[in-house]
C-alpha cells in the first residue's frame, strides 16, 4: 500500500512540474503577423541568432513549426547536415540543406543558415531538452546556458500561442 501512494505522488509531482514549466514561459517577446497575400499567420520568436523559431498557421488550420539556425563561417560552405548536442549529452542529427550567404555583420564574412520544419517528435525533443551546441555542415556554434534556456522557452510560447 505504501508503494502505491508513493508512485501516485511522484506521478502527480512530475505532471505538475511540467505544467508549471509550460505556464511559466515569458511570451512577451513573441511577435504575430498575418501575410495579407497568403493569409498565413506567422508567430515568431525574437530574431535572436543563432536560433529562432516560427509557427505558421494557414487559413485552413494547418500548422508548421520551423526552426532557423545560423552559424558564422569564414568561407562560403554549402552542404548538408545538422548536428545538435543537448546539455544531457544526447545528439540530434538531421540531413538538411545548409546554405551560405554573405554576412551583414562584421565578425565573419559568411553565415551558414539552415531551416528545419519540425515533426511532432522533434517538437517534443526540443521542448524538453536544452541545446548546448550545434554544427551546420562544418561550422560550430556553442551556446551560453542562459540563451539555451531562452530558446526552449520561445518554443514553449509558440506551442501555446493561437
Amino acid at each position: 500500500m505504501y508503494k502505491i501512494i508513493v508512485i501516485l505522488f511522484l506521478s502527480f509531482t512530475v505532471n505538475l512540474k511540467s505544467q508549471t514549466i509550460y505556464n511559466d514561459c515569458d511570451c512577451s517577446h513573441i511577435e504575430t503577423n498575418k501575410d495579407e497575400f497568403t493569409g498565413i499567420k506567422h508567430i515568431n520568436s525574437p530574431g535572436l541568432e543563432p536560433i529562432s523559431f516560427e509557427k505558421e498557421i494557414t487559413e485552413t488550420g494547418d500548422i508548421d513549426y520551423i526552426m532557423y539556425l545560423t552559424a558564422p563561417s569564414p568561407s562560403p560552405n554549402i552542404g548538408e547536415g545538422i548536428t545538435i548536442i543537448f546539455t544531457d549529452g544526447t545528439k540530434y542529427f538531421k540531413n538538411a540543406k545548409v546554405d551560405s550567404r554573405v554576412s551583414i555583420k562584421g565578425d565573419m564574412d559568411y553565415e551558414e543558415t539552415a531551416m528545419i520544419i519540425l515533426s511532432n517528435a522533434e517538437i517534443e525533443k526540443f521542448k524538453t531538452k536544452t541545446i548546448k551546441a550545434f554544427r551546420l555542415y562544418v561550422s560550430d556554434v556553442h551556446l551560453e546556458s542562459d540563451n539555451s534556456e531562452q530558446y526552449r522557452e520561445y518554443l514553449c510560447c509558440l506551442l501555446k500561442s493561437k
